[in-house]
């Protein structure tokens, strides 16, 4: 009895001592419960700042996605508005060089008054069998030209019917005397022979479209590009039909179609 009793003892302390371990095992596990809800509350609060955050982050996002659209919006009137406003230009300025030409290399005269580049005029006329009278120039000067070259001679003639015949006229002269084209020497015989350019008054905007046209010519099948009555016209070749250039966009339709 003694010994099962003795026995029982050390199983009851056994047990006790387990127990005790288990005791302080739920305090270290309610230690650490009451830790892990304090963080957790400081998490909530973190995930409460954080949807706060991102809540004021997208509003100002779709604010300044409409400030966005709404400046896209008015970049492109404003585009409208240039361009509008950049084709009444034009307009105007045709309807002013209607009846204008340039003519480049005119040799000069010292001193140069308006009646003697009226006279230079005059004579080229002569010249191509298109007389021209001093009542048939409107309007004459010269350009300021860059260092040692002539400045190009802007000539407004009383009609445009007279500036077409005066162009066409420079034109055929140089076509039946390939070999003689106009150059200084049919006004001058002084300084250096210089071949001279008679074309039409073109507006910024032509001359620009004019440019892109010859360099359309250089990358393409096309061969022909001239102005008349101040537009642009290219041509494959010679018998087939003629293309009116109105915009950068038409010669991007070209392309395409190559």
């Amino acid at each position: 009895m003694k010994g099962m009793f003795s026995q029982l003892v050390i199983q009851q302390n056994q047990q006790n001592e387990k127990i005790d371990s288990l005791h302080s095992a739920l305090d270290e596990i309610r230690s650490q419960n009451s830790v892990i809800r304090k963080q957790n509350v400081e998490i909530r609060q973190q995930n409460d700042e954080i949807q706060k955050t991102v809540i004021f982050l997208s509003e100002r996002y779709d604010d300044a996605l409409l400030q966005i659209s709404n400046l896209k919006e008015e970049c492109n009137n404003n585009k409208k508005t240039v361009k509008a406003l950049e084709s009444k230009v034009d307009y105007l300025e045709k309807h002013i060089k209607s009846a204008s030409l340039e003519f480049k290399n005119l040799p000069p005269s010292i001193p140069e008054t308006r009646e003697t580049l009226t006279e230079s005029i005059k004579k080229l006329g002569d010249v191509i069998n298109q007389p021209v009278t001093d009542a048939n120039i409107k309007n004459i000067f010269r350009l300021k030209g860059k260092m040692g070259s002539p400045g190009t001679v802007m000539v407004e003639f009383s009609t445009e019917m007279l500036k077409e015949r005066f162009l066409g006229s420079a034109k055929y002269y140089n076509k039946q005397n390939k070999d003689n084209r106009l150059n200084s020497y049919h006004l001058s015989d002084v300084g250096p022979r210089q071949p001279l350019y008679v074309s039409e008054a073109l507006t910024a905007m032509t001359k620009r479209l004019y440019y892109l046209a010859r360099e359309f010519i250089k990358s393409s099948e096309y061969e022909q590009c001239w102005t008349a009555n101040g537009k642009v016209y290219i041509r494959e070749k010679e018998g087939r039909p003629k293309y009116l250039i109105r915009t950068e966009e038409d010669l991007v339709g070209l392309r395409r179609r190559m």
